[in-house]
């Protein structure tokens, strides 16, 4: 995990570590100093050889600070790519899988990144930058005295054991009480998106106390893993202070059967002190570098989604036709698939309705043919290529796309119609025309710059409706799909609707349009009825509506005895295929 993380950052690691190196070999300039005054200067007195010290210490400890500043700013640097680079790279696999079914049950956050990134800029990283250095202290404490550098030595295994066993004893716990947070943690977001329902119907009391409880789990995880970490952080904390008592137990010994000098005894405590630190402050940070790692690995997990496959060359223009051949689609799991083997062709400049019961699969077709969702059997193209081979800011320059649910984003209303792109005012203002809602947006308090907020509480559904209308027709699109457009306009709102399908097939634009209402079907040239994912009846839109109604007149009476209705209309007016 740890080569993943930090592989792309060999070479600012690189000069990070050759500076900690300068600064190790520059930072012994304290323990010299104390070497060379207890044995040189206090027995002859030297005030030249005192001032000489003095200087040569201080200029030493002037370039170790700046050698501290470099590195730290290398690991800034370090973090800050990697919150970019990762960053911006989760966010967009998010979004791509939370528009998949399931995807954004087993998506990372982003928070994740920014633990990660808080981390290799703290001093939990230049902690792990001092490591390496850890051996050369005790040769140094060797070159002093062989006693001195053995007991050095024996110490330090025995720090390094108690941050392994620290290690395995805290990876476990650490890594649950983080799962279990979370959890709760995402609770609440989805208690929070439904605060409506949950508000109304009185579930307030009972969510709060399944947040609690989960809430309580992770505190629970968190306590138990901070007393583990605490108790070897203490055993770590008191190992180094009897280290360096014991150092200067043995050094006085040392002194007294005269094997050592006082400078000696000195230096050699100053540089264990020095040696021992990063070990020190691992562990006591041990649960950030564990939390880190887990973070990172997350992360690694949700960027290695497999992504859709992509045309290596551009592809043209499309006119709008559309073709689906054996489209089968169905979750994870289900007994039967959503959609079930249809396949069907419309024609650039079209309107086709698509109607059908509730879970016949109309909003599962509309994600197909706009590539949000991708087939499980079965292809859709436009214009000959498949859907998924398209590039997605491509695809989008010529496909609209207006979902059953309509949730405008945080910014103005211009922004929303353009798509959060560059904002043309002429196209936003010809979208909003087109759409029927130009003079709707001027009669807001700051017309086309109004302000949608988190949740767009000022807007009517209806409103939302008809600017997310606008959205879905701006830029002129070969292919506009409505998934329920109608179903919070009033009447003057469907006239709108009505009159803007009416000018997309003016300018031979393919329209697919999903509705309840048989108000806005006659706006349509073609009617496509799904049962259970099936085909049922596809032609002419007048023809389709005067067999549906042929057809349920019988039933009121008698069983029906008849063929399916797609096999009653002749192939020439009519078009329908199933499995």
């Amino acid at each position: 995990m740890w080569n993943s993380l930090l592989s792309p950052y060999r070479r600012p690691l690189g000069l990070a570590l050759a500076f900690g190196l300068a600064a190790a070999v520059l930072v012994l300039a304290g323990p010299l100093f104390m070497l060379q005054v207890y044995d040189r200067v206090l027995p002859s007195r030297s005030m030249p050889t005192l001032g000489m010290l003095f200087a040569g210490a201080f200029v030493c400890y002037v370039a170790v600070s700046f050698l501290d500043v470099a590195v730290n700013r290398i690991l800034a640097a370090i973090a800050a790519d990697y919150e970019q680079r990762r960053g911006t790279a989760l966010a967009e696999v998010l979004i791509r899988l939370s528009a998949t079914p399931g995807g954004s049950q087993n998506s990372a956050s982003l928070r994740d990144v920014q633990i990660v990134s808080q981390f290799l800029s703290g001093s939990g990283t230049k902690a792990l930058l001092d490591l390496p250095w850890f051996p050369f202290y005790v040769f140094v404490i060797f070159l002093m005295h062989p006693v001195l550098g053995s007991l050095a030595l024996a110490g330090a295994l025995a720090l390094l054991a108690l941050a392994w066993i620290s290690d395995r004893a805290l990876r476990r716990p650490t890594s649950l009480a983080s799962a279990r947070a979370r959890h709760a943690s995402h609770l609440m977001d989805m208690v929070q998106r439904n605060a409506e329902a949950v508000h109304g119907m009185g579930m307030t009391g009972s969510l709060v106390a399944r947040w609690r409880q989960l809430a309580d789990r992770a505190v629970d995880g968190q306590t138990e893993s901070a007393e583990r970490a605490a108790r070897f952080s203490a055993t770590i904390k008191w190992l180094r202070q009897a280290l360096q008592t014991g150092m200067l137990a043995v050094g006085a010994w040392l002194v007294i059967a005269q094997g050592a000098t006082p400078g000696i005894l000195i230096a050699a405590t100053i540089v264990l002190a020095r040696a021992l630190g990063p070990v020190e402050q691992l562990v006591s940070g041990w649960r950030g570098l564990s939390e880190a790692l887990g973070a990172h690995a997350r992360v690694a997990r949700t960027l290695q989604a497999p992504s859709p496959p992509k045309a290596a060359t551009a592809l043209p223009t499309p006119t709008g036709s559309v073709e689906a051949e054996g489209v089968f689609f169905g979750l994870q799991g289900a007994d039967h698939p959503i959609i079930n083997g249809i396949a069907f062709r419309f024609h650039p400049g079209e309107s086709i309705a698509i109607v059908g019961a509730s879970a016949s699969g109309k909003s599962t077709l509309a994600r197909l043919i706009v590539g949000i969702w991708t087939p499980t059997r079965g292809s859709v193209s436009l214009d000959g290529a498949p859907v998924s081979l398209w590039d997605r800011a491509t695809l989008a320059t010529h496909v609209g796309y207006l979902p059953q649910s309509v949730d405008l984003l945080p910014g103005t209303v211009a922004q929303n119609i353009a798509r959060f792109g560059d904002a043309d005012p002429d196209r936003i203002a010809e979208a909003a025309r087109l759409a029927r809602c130009h003079d709707l947006i001027l009669s807001l308090p700051a017309g086309f710059d109004t302000e949608i907020g988190d949740h767009a509480e000022h807007l009517s559904f209806g409103q939302r409706q008809r600017i997310a209308l606008a959205r879905a027709v701006y830029g002129n699109p070969k292919l506009v799909v409505l998934d329920e457009p109608n179903a919070n306009l009033d009447a003057e709102g469907e006239q709108a609707l009505m009159a803007c399908m009416r000018d997309l097939k003016a300018r031979g634009i393919t329209v697919v349009l999903i509705a309840h209402k048989a108000s806005v079907l006659s706006s349509s040239e073609r009617l496509m009825v799904l049962h259970r994912g099936r085909i049922q009846a596809l032609g002419p839109t007048m023809q389709v509506l005067r067999q549906l109604a042929t057809r349920s007149a019988p039933r009121r009476a008698a069983p029906p005895r008849t063929a399916p209705v797609a096999k009653e209309h002749p192939p020439a007016q009519m078009e329908a295929s199933a499995a």
